[in-house]
């Protein structure tokens, strides 16, 4: 199946999916008459409730604490996007659950049922997992390295519960454990054929494009008490960092739209661009800039690469290189901007030592508290604590609710455990806490076989999506996004992108009826 050739969003794929789709329905209205304008209009009142109840989720996170209204919301945006044709499960909840931060400042408030926190994501994406279940009956995959790995991955995760619980760790710790570990889970439901690639790109592009514009009004917007910058300012100590789980997935949607602007050259795709960006200087996160910095950059050389034997290559470098250029200036300046008029006085703001850091000063390390120096008595010690438990349990590791050292989980808004959290900020040590250096192994083995697929294939989807991946790797290797809450269901998902292709799986054969004997 032929990739996306679409790039903006949120009309993202909408172009050429639209006209095949009112195609069919005009042809099938001359025989079908009323019916299909009942279908039409049914198509219509879905986006409609979709769009709706999704605007109230955003609204609801942006103004209040987590409350149940929040999460059915979001679960009927789920179930509408859900029968859209151009999307599926899968899609719809990725879409929406991209849309709405979780993690860091996102997750200072909970509410709980029978002790255990429910956030409007645990029902997006059970949403979109049960949703697609039925293909497990329906399909069946093509055996490959990829599916075997995700298979071990997950039996691995079976045998860590197991030592979770004999070791006697927290039941609400690996009740944690279990949920995002299961996540990966949803890559094999893609497999089995739950999804296809164009619907994929459609809900991440659809989903970060919306999620960029939540942090820009929420920036600009007073500081409600319990909303989302009040306690993002709370978290970081009255520095305004609007960077939660959901930011990672910038980098890929980035990766596809600047290869848009590089190809098609419409204007749109440049404005889109330039709100990604915007959002990634918006959390004011070095890693994530420097990343995303490093993408364009690739995305560019594969794009040259590609054309190479094309006349005037070095006239289309130097404009290439301008373009982007020009695009990342502009939003990095309005990216600064939004964070400095959002900045409210450190009067205003409940926080533990006072002013918050120039955003400046911290994106290039003028700040004291986050400094190079800072890293020595911060991240690297959790790094080695996390080692440490590994090496002490390299078959089995310490098992599912497992927790390590992290001193700088300072107060009950960075950890419930204070001086303790249930991983550090990089994927595989995280992995190998729970798991052993097995899990480590299997984990690396997953990501290289994705980068192998799409370079196997060529073509539009290497040109992106191996710079995507890289930015990805990257941040797994410092952030927690990819072992924690949600995150694993994001990018379990863009692991197997490459490999959702024709022929990926296939129907099942249906038995033939017995008849009887006359």
């Amino acid at each position: 199946m032929n990739d996306c050739v679409v790039s903006s969003a949120p009309s993202a794929g909408a172009g050429r999916s639209d006209r095949q789709e009112g195609g069919t329905i005009a042809v099938w209205a001359l025989a079908n008459g009323s019916r299909a304008i009942d279908l039409r209009a049914a198509v219509t009142r879905n986006r409609v409730i979709a769009a709706a109840a999704l605007a109230l989720s955003a609204a609801l996170v942006i103004t209040l604490p987590p409350t149940p209204v929040t999460v059915i919301a979001a679960a009927i945006a789920t179930l509408a996007l859900a029968v859209d044709r151009r999307l599926g499960p899968l899609p719809a909840a990725l879409l929406v659950a991209l849309t709405l931060p979780w993690g860091r400042g996102a997750d200072t408030l909970t509410f709980e049922i029978a002790g255990l926190p429910l956030r409007p994501h645990d029902a997006v994406i059970a949403i979109g997992m049960l949703g697609t279940l039925p293909v497990l009956v329906r399909r069946r995959p093509t055996l490959s390295p990829t599916l075997v790995l995700l298979a071990i991955l997950l039996a691995l995760g079976v045998v860590a519960v197991v030592v979770g619980v004999l070791r006697d760790n927290a039941l609400r710790d690996v009740f944690r454990d279990i949920r995002w570990w299961l996540f990966y889970g949803v890559a094999i439901l893609a497999l089995f054929g739950g999804t296809t690639r164009p619907k994929l790109l459609r809900g991440l592009l659809i989903g970060m494009t919306l999620f960029s514009i939540l942090v820009v009004v929420a920036a600009l917007l007073p500081a409600f008490p319990g909303g989302l910058k009040d306690q993002e300012l709370l978290y970081d100590r009255g520095t305004l960092r609007m960077q939660f789980g959901n930011s990672a997935f910038l980098l890929p949607a980035i990766a596809y739209v600047a290869w848009a602007v590089l190809t098609r050259r419409r204007l749109v795709d440049a404005g889109l661009l330039g709100l990604l960006i915007g959002a990634v200087i918006l959390s004011l996160t070095r890693t994530s800039i420097g990343a995303s910095a490093l993408v364009l950059g690739l995305v560019c050389l594969s794009t040259w690469w590609s054309s190479r034997r094309a006349g005037h290559l070095p006239r289309r470098i130097v404009g290439d290189v301008a373009r982007l250029a020009v695009i990342a200036s502009i939003a990095f300046v309005v990216g600064l901007a939004v964070d400095i008029a959002g900045t409210p006085p450190p009067a205003q703001v409940a926080t533990s030592d006072g002013s918050g850091e120039a955003p400046i000063d911290r994106i290039f390390f003028q700040d004291d508290r986050s400094d190079i120096g800072s890293l020595a008595v911060g991240r690297f010690p959790s790094y080695r604590a996390a080692a440490a438990v590994i090496v002490a349990n390299p078959v089995f590791g310490a098992g599912m609710g497992s927790l390590t050292v992290v001193e700088y989980a300072y107060s009950s808004a960075r950890a419930d455990t204070i001086g303790q959290s249930p991983g550090v900020d990089n994927a595989y040590l995280t992995v190998g806490l729970k798991t052993g250096i097995p899990g480590m192994i299997v984990l690396g083995l997953l990501v290289l076989a994705s980068l192998l697929v799409a370079i196997r294939r060529g073509g539009p989807v290497a040109r992106w999506y191996v710079p995507a991946w890289i930015g990805l790797i990257i941040l797994s290797m410092t952030q927690a996004y990819a072992v924690s809450l949600y995150g694993p269901f994001a990018f379990a998902l863009m692991l197997v992108y490459p490999c959702l292709q024709r022929g990926s799986s296939v129907e099942r054969p249906v038995a033939p009826a017995r008849t009887g004997s006359a």
